[in-house]
């Protein structure tokens, strides 16, 4: 009697386990389309899995960075800038994000670039890149007076 008992209580194990796997696997395979599409340049494609995945766990801080990334390279920059804060806001790579702001307004509004590049550096003094974009629209902001 002992002896089936423990298989039952083994085969009950096994089956929680798998269920376990099976809602998990689905959320692996939208963030490894993901991340696939993303490293190899293929935001528009990416794009979607993000989403999906931010429905899935809209706390993740990380899918927004990434999905604000796809946005600005496909053009969306209102939309990047967006997901930048809101990665922002869940403390998610903020002297990044902040930069990623900086670059989207970069040639609309030197501005909103120069704020949000100067944001970078209060989170990351040693953002080297910030410091040379700020240094550069001095620059720019120098030679438009003249």
């Amino acid at each position: 009697m002992k002896y089936y008992f423990f298989i039952v209580i083994i085969l009950l194990q096994l089956s929680c386990k798998s269920k376990g796997v099976e809602g998990e696997t689905e959320t692996d395979r939208l963030k490894a389309k993901a991340f696939y599409f993303y490293e190899n340049d293929r935001y528009d494609e990416a794009l979607p899995f993000f989403t999906s995945l931010i429905s899935l766990d809209s706390s993740n801080g990380e899918y927004y960075f990434k999905r604000a990334n796809c946005y600005s390279q496909s053009g969306q920059k209102e939309k990047a800038i967006k997901d930048d804060l809101r990665a922002v806001g869940l403390n998610y790579r903020k002297d990044a994000a902040f930069f990623n702001i900086g670059l989207d307004y970069l040639f609309s509004n030197d501005s909103l670039a120069r704020y949000y590049f100067e944001k970078c550096l209060k989170e990351n003094p040693k953002h080297s890149k910030a410091a040379i974009m700020i240094e550069q629209l001095n620059r720019r902001s120098s030679v438009l007076l003249k």
